[in-house]
């Protein structure tokens, strides 16, 4: 009988370099694999650092923006309110009324008084060569021998400075911008027409019956900016006797400088 020998000791030798060689292939992927989940584990901390500071960044950079263009649009907004502020001033009569046309009166003042007394000592002093009448204004005194055209006020100041009394004018201009301010012409031609009427000497009163009538008929604007001076004139107008004397003259005329004062042209 034969028998075959077998190198137990080589063929351990040859089970065991196989062993390693499969342990360190195992080795080398789980090396891999944790180099990998190391990375991740250590760029997923990273982010949070990272990111959000540029998001914080970015966040920064659109509110600035937006503060950039609410501040443009503020200043915008600023100065298309100060245009319409600007629109919305009182605009000079007189600009307004060469721009649109106008009426102009020109008032003859021989005095400006706070106290009344005052007032009626000029008035008394002129009353002798003139009709002068006191206008009440707030507090004050006004001593007047004329409301009327540039024409007659000039004359008149011409006069008046060479029998040394002093004396300027005041200037009202009522614009012609709608029917309602046209009416107030009008009326105050009208009524100045009557006054002066009345300041001759031979004429001792006038009637004004037909001239209320047609103011009366006279159609009422009230969406209009001088609705309320056509109906205080209009008002003042209905107040006054039917027949008016040289008594009345003072009363009329309040009643036109308060209308005019509405219309005074700045200096």
């Amino acid at each position: 009988m034969k028998y075959t020998r077998i190198d137990v000791k080589n063929k351990k030798r040859s089970n065991g370099y196989n062993n390693n060689n499969n342990n360190d292939g195992k080795s080398f992927i789980l090396l891999f694999i944790g180099v990998i989940v190391v990375a991740l584990v250590i760029s997923t901390a990273m982010s949070k650092f990272i990111w959000p500071e540029g998001k914080k960044t970015a966040e920064k950079e659109r509110i600035e923006a937006t503060s950039g263009e609410n501040k443009e649009t503020s200043e915008k907004d600023k100065e298309n309110n100060k245009a319409s502020k600007e629109d919305e001033k009182p605009k000079d009569n007189k600009v307004m009324a060469e721009s649109v046309g106008g009426q102009e009166y020109v008032m003859i003042q021989c005095g400006f008084y706070s106290n009344k007394e005052n007032a009626n000592n000029v008035k008394a002093q002129l009353e002798d060569d003139y009709i002068a009448v006191s206008l009440s204004e707030a507090e004050n005194y006004r001593v007047i021998v004329h409301i009327g055209n540039e024409e007659e006020a000039t004359k008149l100041s011409n006069e008046l400075n060479e029998k040394g009394v002093s004396n300027t004018k005041g200037r009202f201009m009522i614009p012609k911008t709608d029917v309602c301010s046209n009416e107030i012409i009008e009326i105050v031609n009208g009524y100045v027409n009557i006054i002066n009427k009345l300041k001759e000497d031979s004429v001792k009163g006038v009637k004004t019956t037909e001239f209320k009538e047609w103011v009366n008929s006279l159609e009422e604007h009230s969406d209009s900016e001088y609705f309320k001076v056509f109906k205080e004139l209009k008002d003042g107008i209905n107040k006054i006797p039917d027949e008016i004397t040289k008594k009345n003259i003072e009363e009329s005329y309040q009643i036109v400088f308060n209308t005019l004062n509405n219309f005074k042209v700045n200096k």
